[in-house]
């Protein structure tokens, strides 16, 4: 089946050709939809082969039906195979809806492409139907699908219907019962500009065979009015042509205009399954910093496909959020710029199985939500946490963020109006928001609730730099207080110990909350062992697997944690949930896709070779790990830029290196190391086939600063494991950029 997607003013119209009447490659591409879909392929093929041949053999005797009685409309009704024994419209529509109901039962009209109608016709597309000859045929097919519950009445309703006739005698097309809307969707779909120009064109249709097996003057390359309309997105590489992924292009309505996919793919939503290239499927759910990163280094990467999952189509910094209080802007990257060779799809990943993942997408205007399943060799959840006080926005239809600016905007000017403001939570937002609103607001009262004995207990240290600068301030903190309740009628905040706060303005900063929707079906999907824990974190294991999944389910980010590792730092149970960690993780876990696809691929040639991980933080063993390897290194083993940096107002900052921390005018470094990690996100290759070497070019970290105040204010014993050096870039094994990582990584023995 073939569906040629185009857009004619605000409509678009999806053209499905069932029998590959209307284009040869509507046949193969549907053969290769329907095949990434099906569970046994081998006995997929066959059936095709069966059904191949029977239409080979009706086609030829309608052709030499054709050439007896001179191609005439009115013959032609007596020689359509599919309906040979009706006499009215009404009996073509039964023998149609009996042969589909017959290739429904076979899988040759599969129930998965059925779900990827109704998924288009959520998203506003009007599908046009097109069988052989009348439109009744394509009428009976709709039945069908509604008799089987494929499709409900609203659904077949949005379809429209045609029917198309080759004549092979005279190569050409008839069209019949063919209005304007049908006529412009088919012409768009096939790169015409008449209907007597289709007609009188076969080969030009044919000839447009990506897969090389059309008939007569087929040619590989497509013609430049094709490239708008083609389903497959080509892809140079130094070695072959390669289709990489099923989309939906967005067709311009000028016909004169020129464009290839590339052009529109920031407009596009795409979908891509499961060997439907004959590549490995990477789902990855959460478009975050370890999501994003994990399908960057993957998208150019020759041995497999990616989809990435995201309420949002683009991606936030949520570090940007304490800034974004009080000037309105917030730091947003759209993921198809960021992610030019990933196929994005803007839904919510409601369950996981070993196999697939179940997706939510909304329906035309946000309504009638839709489920798709999409399959996966490789699955990758980054799905990070839900943040309360609006930190993050969880879903958004602009890809210009517009709503998420009103947001801000709206808590931008309850801070201004604000004389009095608490801030729930003294964690690294929390102090972040706290000391950006008193810095900027010197006349506001301040006070910060926090239910621990101490402020930011992960580091060893912090919280006696932390609040030398909130008493400097003049920020008010109460440690051990727990906020248990609104008074309605004093409208105060009261704690459970009875304590009451009144205050015009309350920002809830009580921490990061796992986003854990998905723990429940994957703990039916692996039962074997148990994959959280106690508060709904992924467990992890030393490679980043998930505990007790089948070996190609991975996690990363604010919602994974490694279990079973003792200490502090990384890979340990007490880390901080930060842009740097989610970024290392994020290299560590497409790392180790390549290798398991390598260790497939040698495994399929029997060589046996056992292919490295890259270990993640500390091994059970007490050992440290990494991503380091002999060959192909994606990280160095040079000392890193600071591990984390907490803005404390005006020019000051937290910085921790290797988990010492040190308090001073460091606030510029984390600007630059900001714009270090967003660099991460928004390199270049939007408008390339493959990433170039742009040799990017960073401001400079003035560590000659950092260091000299280190070694005047810190322990003798702590100066020496302050070694900061420029964040150089190394090429990794995907033929990306990352910054150096930690001296501690190794490769696993």
């Amino acid at each position: 089946m073939e569906s040629n997607t185009h857009n004619t003013c605000s409509t678009t119209y999806d053209v499905y050709d069932i029998d590959g009447t209307l284009t040869r490659p509507g046949h193969d591409l549907w053969y290769l939809t329907t095949k990434s879909l099906v569970k046994d392929e081998v006995a997929f093929d066959n059936r095709v082969k069966r059904w191949k041949k029977e239409v080979k053999e009706k086609e030829k005797e309608n052709d030499n039906d054709a050439v007896m009685n001179d191609a005439t409309e009115s013959n032609m009704k007596d020689s359509i195979h599919m309906v040979a024994a009706a006499t009215n419209s009404d009996g073509v529509l039964q023998k149609a809806k009996s042969i589909a109901s017959d290739l429904m039962r076979q899988g040759i009209v599969s129930s998965e492409w059925a779900t990827f109608v109704k998924q288009r016709i959520a998203q506003g597309a009007t599908p046009i139907l097109s069988t052989t000859n009348y439109e009744e045929g394509a009428q009976g097919l709709i039945q069908a699908l509604l008799e089987a519950t494929w499709i409900t009445q609203e659904e077949a309703d949005k379809f429209l219907v045609s029917g198309t006739k080759v004549n092979w005698s005279d190569r050409s097309i008839v069209h019949f019962n063919m209005d304007t809307k049908k006529a412009m969707g088919i012409l768009q779909a096939t790169g015409k500009d008449s209907l007597s120009e289709l007609e009188n064109a076969v080969e030009n249709v044919f000839g447009n065979d990506p897969l090389g097996g059309a008939k007569d003057n087929a040619k590989l390359e497509l013609p430049p009015r094709m490239h708008r309309m083609s389903w497959l997105h080509w892809r140079d590489t130094e070695k072959h042509r390669m289709p990489v992924g099923l989309m939906n292009v967005a067709i311009e309505t000028n016909m004169t205009r020129r464009n290839s996919p590339m052009d529109n793919v920031a407009n596009t939503r795409m979908l891509s399954t499961s060997s439907l290239t004959g590549f490995p499927h990477v789902v990855v759910v959460g478009g975050g910093f370890c999501g994003v990163v994990v399908a960057r280094l993957l998208q150019y990467n020759t041995a497999c496909d990616v989809t990435l999952i995201d309420p949002k189509p683009y991606f936030e910094y949520v570090g940007a959020l304490p800034k974004s209080l009080l000037n309105e802007k917030f730091s947003r990257v759209p993921l198809a710029t960021a992610l030019p060779h990933t196929s994005i799809i803007q839904g919510w990943a409601e369950s996981v199985s070993d196999s697939h993942v179940a997706i939510s997408i909304d329906g035309e205007g946000g309504s009638h939500p839709v489920s798709i399943n999409i399959t996966y060799d490789h699955l990758v959840l980054a799905t990070g946490s839900n943040y309360p006080a609006g930190i993050k926005y969880s879903h958004d239809h602009d890809s210009k963020g517009v709503s998420r600016l009103m947001d801000l905007k709206q808590k931008k000017a309850e801070v201004v109006a604000a004389k009095s403001i608490l801030i729930v939570g003294g964690g690294l937002v929390g102090v972040e928001i706290a000391t950006e609103v008193k810095s900027t607001y010197p006349n506001k009262q301040v006070t910060i609730l926090d239910r621990l004995p101490c402020l930011f207990p992960r580091i060893l240290g912090g919280h006696e730099l932390v609040s030398n600068r909130l008493e400097e301030l003049g920020i008010l903190v109460h440690l051990n207080q727990e906020v248990d309740r609104l008074d309605p009628d004093t409208h105060e905040y009261v704690t459970q110990s009875g304590q009451r706060f009144l205050v015009d303005h309350a920002i809830w900063c009580g921490g990061p909350q796992p986003n854990a929707t998905l723990v429940p079906s994957l703990a039916n999907a692996f039962p074997s062992q148990k994959i959280a824990t106690a508060d709904s974190h992924l467990d992890a294991d030393e490679f980043l697997n998930l505990k007790g999944s089948n070996g190609r389910v991975w996690c990363g980010g604010d919602i994974c944690r490694q279990t079973g590792h003792a200490g502090l730092g990384f890979g340990g149970i007490g880390e901080e949930a930060t842009a740097a960690r989610a970024i290392e993780q994020g290299r560590v876990i497409a790392h180790n896709i390549v290798q398991s696809l390598k260790k497939n691929a040698e495994e399929e040639e029997e060589q046996g070779n056992k292919v490295p991980l890259a270990v993640y933080g500390e091994r059970s063993d007490g050992t440290s790990g990494g991503c380091r390897d002999h060959h192909n290194s994606i990280m160095s083993d040079k000392a890193d830029i600071p591990s984390m940096i907490v803005s404390l107002g005006g020019n000051r900052a937290l910085v921790v290196i290797d988990n010492y921390p040190v308090e001073g005018p460091f606030r510029h470094l984390k600007e630059q190391v900001e714009n270090l990690f967003l660099s991460q996100i928004s390199l270049g290759g939007a408008n390339s086939g493959r990433l170039q070497d742009p040799y990017v070019l960073l401001n400079k970290v003035d560590t000659n600063r950092l260091e000299e105040y280190a070694r005047k204010n810190m322990e003798p014993t702590l100066r020496d494991l302050l070694t900061p050096e420029l964040p150089h870039l190394v090429r990794d094994t995907m033929n990306c950029f990352v910054p150096r990582a930690t001296s501690r990584q190794k490769l696993r023995p």
